[in-house]
């Protein structure tokens, strides 16, 4: 797989503040960092000898989902895109722990899951086949 062909797209409920969307922005990116670490650019030096660490070498795109589209929906499009999806659920703001969170997760069906976010990752085609009418957040 080719990154620097691929796009991340972060999609956030219209409204949402700007607190919240940079948090969980940060999260999910976090997640795909870890999962993906190739789109970590290199470090660079200065000509002092000072370290500037990389960050991500692809474009993102921050969207606002649209209201008559639901999270699931926007899942069910990209498994046939072969994009990989990361998702942050509303609940987690309000858990103590990692831990806690898992175990919330394991009590639900995918399908009764609270999104408030999701992050796509894959081809600039791929991910804008999702998100081509999405707008852009202001």
């Amino acid at each position: 797989m080719n990154i620097l062909k691929n796009k991340i797209a972060i999609i956030f409920d219209i409204g949402m503040k700007q607190g919240v969307t940079a948090n969980r922005a940060a999260v999910l990116m976090s997640g795909l960092a870890a999962k993906f670490p190739d789109i970590i650019g290199e470090d660079h030096k200065t000509n002092d000898g000072i370290t500037v660490n990389g960050f991500t070498q692809l474009p993102v795109s921050i969207l606002n989902k649209p209201e008559s589209t639901t999270y699931h929906e926007i899942l069910e499009k990209i498994e046939t895109l072969e994009c990989i999806s990361f998702i942050f659920l509303k609940r987690a703001q309000g858990l103590r722990s990692y831990k806690e969170y898992s175990n919330s997760i394991n009590s639900d069906r995918f399908t009764d899951l609270d999104i408030d976010t999701l992050l796509i990752y894959g081809s600039n085609k791929s991910v804008n086949k999702v998100t081509g009418n999405f707008q852009a957040m202001r």
